[in-house]
């Protein structure tokens, strides 16, 4: 049992026998996969863990649950729950969740553009500068305002795939379709958000595979092979927004749904590769519960909601 690393196969091995159930609950077995899928550390909430035991034991597979439920992100430091999650394609369905909690293919039938429909999990967290403005780039068609996004994509299925940062597209509610500039944005030496914003390009800023963080030097010009639960962070990609829009949750109003461009890792003998469009659509409701206005048209970015408008 120590070996698996599949929450299907323990299901199946728990409908054996009672003898057997009891040995695939084990804490260790479901730590291990927890791990794997969110790359957390241990938990020694002594509160948490006795409010999830109570009833049978069992911590780790309840807090499993809990967190597959929940559609948490997997833990880095640009991602996790750290980082409220603006867009998301985690579905609330309760036949998605089984799913995604086995790690199987979302769909059978095909997806968007006529390829297989592959099970990656997508998260848009905002990469925030100090007063929540959003950044200015120039470039031939002039100056914009620039929504800056760190994309969380995870991979639940058992087919690897791959994925690169500029095939990702933004769909705006006034119908634009916007690719991301994956170019370092201009930062000053005091405006701190600014510089992490800087720090996108080409690259990938951490990427979770086989149960191992990697934040240093990810390259991911020629994209990243996905295996089942390993993840990546892609960012930071800069979107350009109305020049109007001058603040993060003005610009987080504009946007409709955000898509990625999914790739089968390996190609077929005939030399096609399949593919298809993993989408993520924002929830204008989550906006205001972590951005404040004060007077002066100032706006706050609190991690937390605040305790009003939940």
């Amino acid at each position: 049992l120590g070996s698996m690393n599949d929450a299907a196969v323990l299901a199946k091995f728990s409908g054996v026998c009672r003898q057997w159930r009891l040995l695939a609950s084990g804490d260790r077995i479901w730590e291990a996969l927890a791990s794997k899928r969110w790359m957390m550390s241990t938990i020694n909430n002594r509160c948490v863990q006795g409010s999830l035991s109570m009833g049978g034991g069992h911590f780790w597979k309840r807090m499993y649950a809990q967190w597959h439920k929940q559609g948490r992100q997997p833990s880095s430091n640009y991602s996790g729950e750290r980082f409220p999650a603006f867009a998301t394609n985690a579905s609330r369905e309760k036949a998605k969740r089984l799913e995604r909690f086995y790690g199987k293919k979302a769909t059978p039938q095909q997806g968007a553009g006529g390829g297989p429909a592959f099970n990656v999990g997508l998260w848009a967290n905002v990469s925030h500068s100090h007063d929540c403005a959003l950044a200015e780039h120039s470039s031939e068609e002039g100056v914009h305002n620039m929504l800056a996004l760190s994309v969380v994509v995870q991979n639940f299925g058992d087919v690897p795939v791959r994925v690169r940062p500029e095939d990702l597209c933004l769909h705006r509610k006034d119908e634009a379709v916007v690719r991301p500039i994956l170019e370092p944005s201009p930062a000053s030496s005091d405006d701190e958000g600014a510089i992490q914003r800087s720090r996108g390009g080409l690259g990938v800023q951490a990427l979770g595979r086989g149960g191992r963080l990697n934040e240093d030097s990810v390259d991911g010009e020629d994209g990243i092979v996905l295996a089942q639960w390993d993840f990546a962070v892609l960012g930071v990609c800069l979107f350009a927004m109305e020049s109007t829009v001058t603040h993060e949750p003005l610009a987080l109003e504009c946007c409709r749904d955000l898509s990625l461009l999914v790739r089968r890792a390996c190609v077929d003998p005939d030399g096609v590769q399949e593919r298809s469009v993993a989408r993520a659509t924002f929830d204008e409701t989550k906006i205001w519960k972590h951005y404040s206005e004060l007077p002066g048209k100032f706006w706050v970015f609190t991690e937390r909601p605040a305790l009003g408008s939940v």
